[in-house]
């Protein structure tokens, strides 16, 4: 008969010591539950000990803040707080529309930031946002020092992280644009048999800033479900620096999507073959950038 441990810390010191008490011993986070508890219905296993976030407060982790153009979220926010967002919505539409787009009002008010990222899936909606802004992950340990991430150092694979065992996810640093800079374009699409409620067959994050005249300054575009993680494309988007926006040239617009379906390593599997994925993000990437 299985057995569930259930660990309920009440802020992050106490998250903390509970922490240093764990030693090797194998845990899970659960926050939201919208991910874990349909795992553990799936492949229940003898004996799981939980680490329940729900109630963890201080430090940032339930907190969307700023000071000038240094933006943190907390990993206890959840998609709901971030889709209602104002600030976020004006700085980062791109994250804004991720965080629209996973799943149903009700699970949005359960799942968190922390959750969606540390699931490290894929097709991870807001994980893909926060790549395309390349955005920091900070992960803290039993000892309180604090660890900053990139997204390539965070994300390991298919459902695995860089997180250590006496580390939690705290949340993420990001930046909004230099005010000599401007939005142009900042954009999500994901494509799947369902516009919500399904995993992304495919993906497509975007993040583009250009300087007073239109000419492209800053450039972030990321793919999902195309790769055993979520991707950056930075050698596409340095294609794409330099250009007045509206006025690239349907080759440039060919090259920049074969540049990107580039950095994919896409599979066959019950939701799309490998052809079709590579298909529908090249039009994405062509939809991105061009002008109609």
């Amino acid at each position: 008969m299985s057995r569930v441990e259930m660990h309920i810390p009440h802020s992050m010191e106490e998250l903390l010591a509970l922490l240093g008490r764990m030693g090797e011993r194998p845990y899970r986070y659960i926050a939201g539950g919208t991910d874990v508890l349909l795992e553990l219905r799936r492949k229940p296993e003898a004996d799981q000990v939980l680490i329940n976030l729900y109630k963890v407060s201080g430090w940032g982790f339930r907190e969307i803040s700023h000071e000038g153009r240094s933006w943190w979220i907390g990993a206890g926010v959840t998609i709901g707080q971030l889709a209602a967002d104002t600030g976020i919505a004006a700085n980062f539409p791109v994250l804004h529309q991720a965080a629209l787009h996973l799943a149903s009002p009700q699970i949005r008010n359960l799942a968190t930031v922390g959750g969606n990222a540390c699931t490290a899936s894929p097709s991870g909606d807001v994980a893909c946002a926060l790549v395309a802004l390349d955005a920091v992950a900070v992960a803290i340990d039993a000892q309180g020092k604090r660890r900053r991430m990139r997204h390539d150092a965070f994300y390991l694979g298919p459902r695995k992280t860089a997180l250590r065992s006496d580390e939690c996810l705290l949340g993420f640093e990001l930046e909004a644009a230099d005010p000599s800079l401007k939005i142009v374009r900042s954009q999500y699409a994901k494509v799947g048999t369902r516009m919500s409620m399904e995993c992304s067959v495919v993906s497509l994050a975007s993040h583009l800033l250009a300087d007073e005249k239109g000419c492209l300054r800053s450039c972030g575009v990321a793919i999902g479900a195309v790769a055993p993680t979520i991707r950056r494309t930075d050698d596409a988007c340095r294609m794409l620096e330099g250009k007045i926006m509206g006025g690239i040239s349907e080759q440039d617009v060919l090259a920049f999507a074969d540049a990107v379906a580039a950095c994919a390593s896409p599979i066959s599997d019950l939701r799309a073959s490998a052809w079709y994925r590579d298909r529908v993000l090249r039009n994405l990437a062509t939809d991105m950038i061009s002008t109609h």
